[in-house]
């Protein structure tokens, strides 16, 4: 698949290697993941990564709005919502854990149709070749023209800050008590409280940035809320992250504003609903920055302490 039909710069971050229409606004798409990835799935988690899903199902939206709906090439896609379910199944759950390809369902529908402008929705779920469900993921989102983009992004004076002065904060904890491997995928900093994080963002990161972006993307709101319900999970169960493993099963975010990338973030999160007889919790999450809520989000997952040695 060309990279940019799903607007990435380095071959190693297109998933997507062939797609067909199957009927009017209903899509195959096949994808191939890396067996080793800088950032997606690289953590110790029980279910897949959802990032990994999110981002597969990304670009197939991208590139079917280009292929299908004579999208141009120069257009800008705006993320308006997204949401995410993973299939807990053991046989699911065993199948993602030695999946390295999958076929896409895709359903699409338009809302608005014009040429400098597209809203439109996909619902798509997630399969290995053999049938086995892995999950679904839906998109709501907006494709512009550069000069619809342009009134849209800077239509308002939006939060500003100082430049960054190419250093980063230190993270609010290690790589794996956030579910990650490496120092530069952990995207929170020490904040006001245990509820309350500083996004923590490196703009030299390899996936974020593989190309131009001239606002904080949406993938690593995406990230610091995952991150942020970790945390806040353990912190709920009186256990230490270090010993709490998270394995996030759903989500449903709305973005409302753009992140501007030289103005400081809040991340913050609490507890929406107390453990479940399955051991789960619901934790809201919001990205405010200037006063300005960026996005918002309530995450679904569960929670395993290494030192009780059980799921909670």
């Amino acid at each position: 698949m060309s990279r940019t039909l799903v607007h990435k710069a380095a071959p190693s971050e297109v998933f997507l290697t062939d797609m067909a229409r199957a009927s009017a606004d209903r899509y195959r798409v096949a994808a191939k993941w890396p067996k080793r990835h800088t950032l997606f799935g690289t953590g110790p988690r029980r279910t897949l990564d959802p990032l990994l899903l999110v981002e597969t199902v990304r670009q197939a939206g991208l590139c079917l709005t280009q292929r299908y709906y004579d999208v141009p090439q120069d257009h800008q896609f705006v993320l308006s919502s997204l949401e995410y379910e993973l299939d807990t199944s053991p046989r699911s759950i065993d199948a993602g854990r030695a999946v390295d390809t999958a076929v896409i369902d895709v359903r699409c529908q338009v809302e608005v149709s014009r040429a400098d402008y597209l809203s439109m929705s996909l619902d798509a779920v997630i399969l290995t070749e053999d049938g086995i469900r892995l999950g679904q993921v839906g998109f709501c989102w907006r494709s512009l023209s550069p000069q619809r983009y342009e009134q849209l992004r800077f239509s308002g004076e939006g939060p500003r800050g100082h430049a960054p002065d190419g250093t980063l904060a230190a993270p609010v904890a290690t790589p794996a008590a956030v579910g990650r491997s490496h120092d530069k995928d952990v995207m929170l900093a020490p904040g006001n409280s245990v509820r309350n994080w500083r996004f923590r963002l490196d703009r030299q990161h390899p996936v974020y940035f593989d190309h131009a972006c001239d606002h904080i993307p949406g993938m690593a709101l995406l990230e610091s809320f995952q991150q942020a319900t970790w945390l806040m999970s353990a912190h709920a169960e009186g256990v230490d992250a270090e010993n709490w493993l998270w394995s996030p099963t759903a989500g449903a975010l709305t973005f409302q504003s753009f992140g501007e990338l030289d103005a400081p973030t809040t991340i913050d999160a609490e507890v929406a609903q107390e453990q479940s007889a399955h051991g789960q919790h619901a934790v809201r999450v919001s990205a405010t920055q200037g006063g300005t809520v960026l996005a918002t989000a309530a995450l679904l997952g569960s929670g395993f302490s290494v030192a009780g040695g059980g799921m909670l």
